[in-house]
């Protein structure tokens, strides 16, 4: 007689919640609002479940807050101050004009790994300006070896290779005597 009156109230609650969190969009650093499941197929469970906790939680849709500048690009326009500028507009043309690119092509799953000659105020100028820009980023290295990766977020459609064959060039001038 019970399995006829249907699921116990404490499985209607659960599968409540599960199908609230399967439609709840969080900002991530990106400034882009994805599910908790694209988080956890992005980063991992580990991670995921960590970048998921961080974000915010997008409040009444997800496209008009997504238009909106997230506010870690806000906050990253509003550090770089003259010195940083100089420093980002002291790096090489072609390398700002790969940076460019990369960033308005916004390919899903693609890399671009900076040279290791980029000095360390550059590298933060640069973090923040992808930060700004709404791209992934992150130092790799010790001392004179440091390098700076960007990313777009999402998964690569074979656009990888195109990126490890442009940044082989730049090793291979760092490592000419």
């Amino acid at each position: 007689a019970d399995l006829a009156e249907g699921p116990a109230p404490a499985d209607e609650v659960e599968e409540a919640e599960e199908a609230e969190e399967a439609v709840e969009r969080r900002l991530a650093r990106n400034g882009w609002p994805y599910t908790r499941s694209e988080f956890l197929e992005y980063y991992g469970e580990e991670r995921g479940t960590v970048m998921w906790q961080e974000a915010e939680a997008v409040v009444g849709g997800g496209a008009a807050v997504a238009d909106l500048p997230a506010p870690r690009a806000n906050a990253a326009r509003e550090t770089m101050d003259e010195g940083l500028r100089e420093a980002l507009d002291g790096l090489d043309a072609e390398l700002r004009r790969r940076m460019d690119v990369f960033a308005a092509d916004r390919r899903p799953g693609s890399r671009m790994k900076l040279p290791t000659s980029v000095s360390a105020k550059q590298r933060k100028a640069v973090h923040l300006w992808a930060e700004a820009a709404g791209l992934e980023h992150r130092s790799f290295g010790y001392r004179g070896r440091r390098r700076l990766h960007l990313s777009i977020a999402g998964t690569a459609s074979g656009a990888e290779g195109a990126d490890e064959a442009v940044d082989e060039r730049w090793e291979e001038e760092e490592e000419a005597p």
